[in-house]
């Protein structure tokens, strides 16, 4: 399929998702598993994030979900549950699912969570040798479309891009975030390396929403801590 197809495909499916009403809550008619958030984490597959960068994505993650912290946080809450999933992305329409939509109630769903980040290490072979651009759009909008699928009822969901560059692919990710972001929807961003300006960047076309904001990292110990609180005030918004 051809990338111009695959954004008008993509333009399409937002345009068929309803925007976020304000103030909206969820349907007394809503028979899903009520949880206290979704966080969906959108993870950076382009060619720009080297091995050390990668290493840094999924072992971070993979210890945050794990936190005690966080876990001791999702108990606490009205449901003792959030709605969690991660996918990749890069561009020309390229997704895979790291962690399909589940639960974490338990150490025992953290573990699962955890184990199944850290297998996301390891880059597909056929992948290797091919040139991956960025296109935050597609992260976006495959974000909208997988919160809009959730089998959990939400009162709030979190969108976390990670990533270290700007889009060099797809549509301007501007117009998607503006049509995603709301009352019930935020979107952070964790950011990797020293780009010049690349936090500004963000802040003006990638995050949006109630407590959205901006983290840079450096290495996994502080991508861990980071995350969780990030997660942490996820459930406390």
């Amino acid at each position: 399929m051809k990338p111009k197809t695959l954004l008008l495909l993509l333009v399409i499916a937002l345009a068929a998702i309803p925007a976020p009403a304000v103030g909206g809550g969820i349907s007394d008619l809503d028979t899903r598993l009520p949880t206290d958030a979704d966080i969906i984490t959108a993870i950076d597959d382009s060619s720009s994030i080297i091995r050390t960068e990668r290493l840094l994505e999924y072992t971070g993650l993979s210890r945050a979900v794990r936190d005690p912290w966080f876990l001791a946080r999702i108990a606490s809450g009205p449901n003792g549950r959030v709605g969690f999933m991660a996918f990749s992305w890069s561009a020309n329409g390229k997704t895979d699912v790291i962690v399909p939509w589940m639960v974490i109630a338990t150490t025992n769903d953290a573990e699962i969570a955890a184990a199944m980040l850290l297998n996301g290490v390891q880059i597909d072979p056929s992948k290797q040798f091919t040139t991956r651009a960025t296109d935050l759009a597609l992260a976006i909008g495959t974000a909208a479309m997988i919160e809009h699928a959730s089998p959990y009822a939400a009162a709030h969901t979190f969108i976390n891009i990670c990533s270290d560059g700007i889009s060099n692919s797809g549509a301007p990710p501007r117009a998607v975030r503006d049509h995603v972001v709301g009352a019930r929807v935020t979107i952070s961003a964790v950011l990797f390396g020293q780009r010049p300006m690349l936090a500004d960047y963000y802040a003006r076309n990638v995050v949006g929403g109630p407590g959205a904001f901006i983290m840079p990292v450096s290495d996994t110990a502080a991508m861990s801590i980071l995350l969780v609180r990030k997660y942490w005030l996820d459930l406390t918004s």
